[in-house]
């Protein structure tokens, strides 16, 4: 009973009570292809940064999307870009058009939109537009992450990392900017919000989590975020996943969910089998790389003693006798 009424109220953090009914959405065009060509797009998130530590080799959003998914499809389009932020008006270029180019018929974006709310306080409302503007040309559903509350990382991460004081939204921004994300939503109904900001805020509280038959008990869901309390760790982005799929059926209730696997942990089983070869040629190229740094260089080799050096002609040409040999050769030969 708990863990239904924290599910209901959305992992126990709660909504905000401006947040108005289901959006119509019109029927989808084919709704038996919507899974056969999922592209993901995005920053750290859709990368899949630091998931190799608990995977064991670099992995993808992508590939949990090949995980999750259980009847026949293409392999999902990895379009993630870590440190997105760096170049981040190009990279939503990039972004929407690949997804447009390679005609994916679902678009998974996680963290999209973080960076145009991380931004500093003149360019953030302009780089929100930009973003909504650039995700416009996607016109199949479309699975969108939306902002988080990010404000306890200040100052606690790298320095190129772009989360600071002054690149922060305070909290009546990050209100504003939530509604205006909320009433571009509701104007393109393609879109699907996934609800990043109230999982993200029930795993950094430890609130009991449950959705779909997966369970974390209090405290236990500060597992699902990584040591640096921005990314999600394995199961964290297993359980984006499962909330985008959760969502997707919500927005439309006559879509076929058969093909999604909604157990996380059968999920994660299948993609570490999936990741079997990789996890091993990772393990044999790590274990290359320590074999190397603990083999010492081979000794420089033994001086040859001078009995056995190779025997040097003069300069003058001569048959290697002495100085005076060389020069009388020499003395003939000019006369």
């Amino acid at each position: 009973m708990l863990f239904a009424l924290l599910c209901l109220a959305g992992f126990g953090i709660p909504q905000d009570a401006n947040v108005q009914g289901p959006v119509q959405r019109p029927a989808l065009r084919e709704p038996e292809k919507l899974f056969s060509r999922v592209a993901v797009i995005g920053a750290s998130i859709a990368d899949g940064s630091g998931l190799d530590a608990e995977v064991g080799a670099r992995t993808s959003f992508a590939e949990l999307v090949q995980a999750g998914l259980k009847s026949p499809h293409e392999a999902p389009i990895d379009l993630g870009t870590p440190r997105a932020w760096l170049q981040y008006d190009a990279n939503l270029r990039q972004w929407s058009a690949g997804a447009v180019a390679r005609k994916a018929t679902l678009v998974i974006a996680p963290d999209v939109l973080w960076w145009a709310a991380v931004a500093p306080d003149l360019e953030r409302n302009a780089r929100m537009g930009r973003a909504l503007s650039a995700l416009e040309r996607i016109e199949v559903p479309l699975l969108l992450g939306d902002l988080p509350d990010l404000s306890h990382l200040a100052a606690a991460l790298p320095g190129d990392f772009p989360v600071a004081v002054g690149n922060l939204p305070t909290p009546e921004e990050l209100k504003e900017l939530r509604a205006q994300l909320d009433g571009w939503t509701r104007a393109h109904t393609n879109v699907v919000l996934v609800p990043v900001a109230r999982l993200h805020a029930a795993a950094l509280a430890g609130s009991a989590i449950e959705l779909r038959g997966n369970r974390w008990a209090k405290d236990d869901s500060r597992r699902l975020l990584q040591k640096d309390r921005c990314l999600p760790a394995l199961d964290g982005s297993l359980l984006f996943l499962t909330s985008g799929w959760d969502e997707l059926a919500k927005a439309w209730p006559t879509l076929s969910t058969e093909t999604i696997d909604w157990s996380i942990a059968s999920v994660r089983a299948r993609l570490m089998e999936q990741k079997s070869a990789d996890r091993a040629e990772e393990s044999a190229r790590r274990r290359r790389a320590e074999e190397s740094r603990r083999t010492p260089p081979p000794p420089p080799p033994e001086p040859i003693p001078p009995e056995k050096q190779p025997h040097k002609r003069s300069r003058g040409g001569g048959d290697g006798g002495d100085g005076d040999g060389g020069g009388e050769k020499g003395g003939r030969g000019g006369g």
